[in-house]
């Protein structure tokens, strides 16, 4: 019986490191919730403004984001504006300020001084659903649940059906993996997308993008993971999409980089929270 009991402890205690791990996990997510919403403030309260159809113009007026504790701030005095269906290149390292910025323009924190103004409309006026329906981001971090395939697509767009969801796909290159599955579209993705390649859940982050309709759309380095030939594929394709909609690429540099995203009109550069002097780009592809 003592040799058994030994091995029934071994089993036992086999599950701690997991459970440690997901403890780390949940309590790093409610750490950086806690943060979120202890930075919102009645900032990020929704409107009743609801935004115009079509390309979306933007200004943010002698903008400055302090994080809380922080000794610097993350963004000082900012002037920015971009004409409805601009494509503005804003660069910086690591740090800068971009993902500051984009942050601001989806209400995910509010300004500590200034105004940014969206669609003609105060940032902090326009309606919650509006504002989610009319802006959208694709970030570094691609958000994928323990779900399927369909379901993580279809949250950019509940009424889209299932031909929709395969078009998307095929759009992105992802369509002919998806059918060779043998659950198809009802694949789980696993937390995370874990399940995914860092190519693959980037690629799907895209297919759910290309499933909204927005007038401002936010791209924070939307090829980062992919190779080289996927990229430029993509791009004449992102390029088309694009059309008749305001851009906002968050890219670390322009010139140097492996890869230069399509049809941008202007260029701005962040450095430690401030804007630089850069000069205006004006070609355009096509």
């Amino acid at each position: 019986m003592l040799p058994l009991a030994v091995l029934a402890t071994g089993e036992a205690l086999a599950l701690l490191p997991v459970a440690f791990t997901h403890l780390g996990a949940t309590r790093a997510a409610a750490e950086r919730l806690n943060s979120l919403a202890a930075s919102g403030g009645e900032g990020t309260n929704s409107g009743s403004s609801v935004l115009p159809a079509g390309p979306l113009s933007v200004a943010l007026c002698g903008v400055t984001l302090r994080y809380p504790g922080a000794l610097q701030p993350a963004l000082e005095h900012i002037d920015l504006a971009l004409s409805a269906g601009d494509r503005l290149a804003l660069t910086g390292a690591s740090g800068a300020g971009k993902s500051s910025v984009a942050a601001l323009l989806t209400r995910q924190l509010p300004v500590t001084a200034g105004e940014i103004w969206l669609g003609g409309s105060a940032l902090h006026d326009i309606e919650e659903r509006s504002l989610r329906e009319r802006v959208a981001i694709l970030g570094q971090r691609v958000d994928l649940f323990q779900d399927s395939l369909a379901h993580n697509l279809s949250l950019a767009d509940p009424d889209a059906d299932e031909s929709d969801l395969w078009r998307a796909l095929a759009w992105v290159e992802l369509a002919v993996w998806a059918e060779s599955l043998p659950q198809g579209l009802a694949t789980r993705v696993g937390e995370g997308g874990r399940q995914l390649s860092g190519g693959q859940a980037r690629r799907l982050a895209l297919a759910r993008l290309w499933l909204r309709d927005p007038g401002l759309v936010i791209l924070d380095e939307p090829f980062a993971g992919l190779d080289a030939d996927m990229a430029a594929r993509l791009a004449l394709r992102l390029d088309e999409w694009l059309a008749g909609r305001t851009v906002l690429y968050l890219v670390h540099q322009l010139d140097g980089g492996d890869f230069e995203p399509p049809g941008i009109t202007r260029h701005e550069r962040l450095h430690e929270g401030r804007l630089t002097d850069c000069a205006t780009r004006s070609h355009r592809s096509g």
